[in-house]
């Protein structure tokens, strides 16, 4: 059994000079963790995304190209990109604290370069620290199809919202270069 593990620091600080309207600083943590279980192709994944965001100085509000977003083929499947939490009119809403899990990505053998996968992710992006519950995180599980093909690895997955299941709009495809997470 092998081990393959990634892990992804960031952080930006915008405004330190004084100069311009936005004063803010942006961190996020990704780690993520591949285990090969010994037979060809057989393979097992988890991991989590963190960030957080908040103001300072002047600046009371993040711009909204800063905010944190979530959902889509890359982050919490079964959801449109960056549209796991949405405004009244279906817009995707950010915030300053982001968690996304991708709980088990489970990938085994189909034939030729193709493979098969079982996922279950789950995520929310709340306002700030304190509005942070995780009775909110949104749950999501599927199938996928994974092709390994010379120049990279391409992933097919549908996503069904748990907590929506049977309901219009309860399921999303998505379509990746790379790994998932």
């Amino acid at each position: 059994m092998s081990l393959t593990r990634r892990v992804f620091l960031s952080g930006s600080a915008a405004g330190l000079a004084g100069a311009g309207t936005n004063q803010f600083v942006r961190a996020e943590f990704n780690f993520s963790a591949y285990w090969n279980l010994g037979r060809e192709r057989l393979l097992f994944g988890s991991g989590v995304v963190t960030g957080w965001a908040g103001p300072y100085g002047a600046t009371e509000e993040i711009p909204p190209q800063d905010l944190f977003y979530a959902g889509g083929p890359q982050s919490v499947r079964g959801f449109e990109y960056e549209k796991l939490r949405t405004n009244p009119l279906g817009n995707p809403q950010g915030g300053n604290v982001l968690l996304v899990l991708h709980l088990i990505d489970f990938q085994f053998p189909i034939f030729w370069w193709f493979q098969g996968a079982l996922f279950s992710d789950a995520g929310y992006v709340w306002d700030d620290l304190s509005s942070v519950n995780l009775k909110d995180l949104r749950f999501t599980a599927g199938p996928g199809v994974r092709l390994a093909s010379p120049i990279g690895l391409f992933h097919l997955d549908v996503g069904f919202q748990l907590d929506r299941l049977g309901q219009p709009e309860s399921y999303e495809f998505g379509f990746g270069y790379g790994r998932p997470f």
